[in-house]
């Protein structure tokens, strides 16, 4: 149930009285002790759910085995999901609650702290400490203002003001399912799947944009979830606190939107964007080509209004071409052409040249490495020396790419391990811990055989050995 009283939203449990309707004594208590102790009423308004049912639907009792008692619920999955499975539900229909329905509820939020907890890592930076240290107490000015310089903070800005201006009105009339609803799907869809995920190659520049995002997410959530939103905002704004901010989120003025930074035709344009990389990347599925592996060309039939505004020349310039380029980065393709000559919505050039063998080999060397700084427990800031074997045609690719590979992986070093033989047969590979057998090459973490630590003394953080391309390399990282 939720009840509001002057501005405030809190949700309460009501005893069932009878197989249908509720106990009507709860609220004539209410009633006389707030207008005898307070003289006013208890709540302006109040909103109840028909029923509460277990999650086939059956009414929950103690003799059938499927009641589920309050503080039982609360330990194994938490107050602010239930609180959250609550909001999302239709007050005019039954209530489906078990841990089955909580499970699936619990993993979308998920995805907002994984995004808060995406933030904490890499704001350690110290390049981003040392800006954030030359004013503490300054505002962001890219909410206030709505002027990212970036497309994408532009459009996330934008969408976040939508979603304040949506969900404000909907509370005022007390829909709290569309409000839910609506930060559920912004924080999944815009924030997790699209922000961050074009946004991590340039996180220093979208810092701020993606603190003030976060923050007022906080703000959002928490007539929701109190808990998950105070952790947040404790987290956030000591960042930037002003003299005139709250110390808890729950004392802080609700958000209001700014209309200055919501630009319709860029989120249309987005979302224009969005549907061309979907149809792709479904494109790239069909083929049975890895997004790894670098496209020359990508063909847009601009079938729909909303196209021919990144398609024709009617579109700012700047904003034309950062629009493409998220297109070309999503779908790795090196330029894309519209043509309204398409039997298809769109159609890949599968053409393979060495120079896009070469880009698909190298992003695959990359992803390898990564995953054993993940393996291995590093940070983003962690330094770490690369170590491989290999033969000489892949060799040659690595030493071409050096740099990349060293900027990308945040390596200080990469040189061959002339004592490494990569295995002929690469498919016991990406073990954690150490290895038991002496034969194996993929240990990740000290290694029991001390030839493992044979190149510049010291064991290895981690290590793999896998094929690309039919090729074996062993890597290594210390």
């Amino acid at each position: 149930m939720i009840i509001a009283r002057q501005t405030f939203l809190i949700f309460t449990t009501i005893k069932k009285n009878g197989k249908n309707g509720f106990q009507l004594n709860w609220f004539y208590v209410l009633l006389v002790m707030s207008q005898v102790l307070e003289n006013e009423p208890p709540f302006k308004n109040l909103l109840g759910f028909a029923n509460v049912v277990d999650e086939k639907g059956e009414e929950m009792h103690k003799s059938k085995g499927n009641a589920i008692w309050f503080d039982e619920a609360v330990e194994k999955i938490g107050a602010d999901v239930m609180r959250w499975m609550y909001a999302l539900a239709n007050p005019a229909n039954n209530l489906r609650f078990g841990y089955g329905v909580a499970k699936e509820v619990e993993r979308k939020i998920l995805t907002l702290t994984n995004c808060f907890t995406f933030y904490q890592t890499y704001v350690s930076n110290p390049v981003i400490l040392s800006q954030q240290a030359k004013n503490p107490e300054q505002e962001t000015p890219r909410f206030a203002q709505g002027d990212g310089g970036n497309v994408l903070d532009k459009w996330i800005l934008s969408r976040l003001n939508n979603i304040i201006k949506e969900v404000t009105e909907s509370l005022e009339k007390f829909d709290s399912v569309k409000a839910s609803q609506a930060i559920e799907d912004f924080w999944i869809n815009d924030l997790s799947l699209w922000y961050v995920r074009r946004s991590r190659k340039r996180f220093e520049e979208a810092e701020p944009t993606f603190h003030d995002v976060l923050i007022t997410i906080a703000k959002l959530i928490a007539p929701f979830m109190p808990f998950l939103a105070e952790r947040m905002y404790q987290e956030l704004a000591p960042r930037g606190l002003t003299p005139g901010d709250c110390r808890s989120v729950h004392l802080c003025d609700w958000p209001l939107a700014n209309k200055k930074a919501i630009d319709e035709k860029l989120e249309q344009d987005m979302q224009v964007v969005r549907d061309i990389v979907s149809l792709a990347l479904a494109k790239r599925m069909d083929l049975k080509i890895g997004v790894r592996q670098a496209l020359q060309k990508l063909k847009v039939k601009p079938a729909r209004i909303a196209m021919q505004s990144i398609a024709g020349g009617s579109a700012k310039l700047k904003v034309k071409e950062e629009l493409l380029d998220l297109i070309k980065d999503e779908v790795n393709v090196k330029e894309v052409v519209f043509d309204e000559g398409l039997d298809s919505e769109v159609e890949l050039d599968t053409a393979m040249t060495d120079e896009l063998k070469e880009e698909g080999l190298v992003r695959e060397i990359i992803r390898h490495i990564q995953d054993l700084r993940k393996k291995a427990g590093l940070t983003p800031q962690g330094k770490v020396d690369i170590y491989f074997a290999t033969q000489e045609s892949l060799a040659e690719v690595i030493a071409k790419n050096q740099k990349q590979i060293l900027a990308i992986t945040k390596s200080q070093a990469i040189q061959e391990n002339s004592s490494k033989q990569p295995a002929r047969n690469a498919s016991r590979s990406d073990a954690v811990g150490p290895a038991r057998n002496a034969s194996r090459s993929d240990a990740v973490g000290p290694a029991r055989n001390a030839s493992r630590s044979d190149a510049g003394g010291g064991e290895f953080l981690a290590q793999k050995e896998v094929k690309i391309n039919e090729e074996t390399i062993w890597l290594g990282i210390k």
